[in-house]
Parts: C-alpha cells; structure tokens; sequence
C-alpha cells in the first residue's frame, strides 16, 4: 500500500470535525485571511496525520 498517495488522495474525508469547529468560530466573528489559512492548514495537516497513523496501522496488522 502507498500510505502518502492514500493520504493525499483521502484527507478531504476526514476533516469534517475541525471543521465544524471553525465554522462555529467563523459566526462569532469575521476571519481575516491570515486565520482562514491557518484553519485550512491546521485541517490539512491533522486530516494527514490521522490518515497516516490509520493507514500505518492497518498496513502493520495485514503483514
């Protein structure tokens, strides 16, 4: 299994819990630009991570 192409190819699934977060935190006040990107990134970055260990694990227990 190629886990980086099965993480780039499937983090956009997994991102829905932040955000919702920062939708909640979007309505109590504009974003500027700058938190917008750091929200994207934060949710790129943990969906990855998350893919990364599941995927690691799966592929440690079908060896």
């Amino acid at each position: 299994m190629d886990i980086d192409k099965f993480i780039e190819d499937n983090w956009q699934d997994h991102n829905s819990d932040l955000e919702k977060l920062f939708n909640k935190f979007s309505k109590l006040r504009p974003l500027n630009k700058t938190e917008k990107y750091l929200m994207e990134e934060t949710m790129k970055t943990n969906s990855r991570i998350q893919l990364s260990l599941i995927s690691k694990f799966l592929d440690e227990r079908s060896k």
